[in-house]
């Protein structure tokens, strides 16, 4: 009798197996080439630096053509020291931000007045740190 119990269970556990494998191994698949798409769609979709500032700023075409190799050598330098950082994370991030806020300069003394007060403002809106949702906590009751 104990043997037909361990039995059936096996069979039960393997047929459950055997059915939902193939909609495992689908949802695998369909995940895999949706993060696939998701991830090229995110390079094609997200903006070149120049892009971004043209559109928050309306850049003109000399200085769209002035800035283009600022950003350039910029994004070079960024990548070779992600690439050479190794261990040391905090001294290349270090680096990096003297490396930006060293573009960021050069990029303010090509702008006017007025892009240099909306480029300030992105600026500090990329600085800011993203609070947290508060917790929402219902109103206390009066007791009466």
């Amino acid at each position: 009798m104990n043997n037909n119990k361990f039995s059936l269970i096996g069979v039960a556990v393997l047929g459950g197996l055997m059915a939902f494998s193939p909609l495992a191994k689908a949802q695998d698949t369909e995940g895999g080439a949706k993060a696939e798409q998701n991830g090229a769609g995110v390079q094609k979709k997200r903006l070149d630096p120049l892009q971004r500032l043209d559109k928050a700023l309306t850049l003109t075409d000399e200085q769209k053509a002035k800035l283009k190799p600022i950003l350039d050598e910029q994004t070079k330098q960024l990548k070779a020291l992600r690439e050479n950082a190794g261990d040391d994370r905090k001294g290349a991030a270090a680096q990096a931000r003297k490396l930006t806020e060293e573009t960021n300069a050069k990029i303010k003394a090509l702008l006017t007045p007025e892009q240099q007060t909306k480029f300030a403002q992105m600026l500090e809106k990329q600085r800011a740190p993203k609070a947290p949702a508060a917790p929402q906590t219902p109103p206390a009751k009066d007791k009466e």
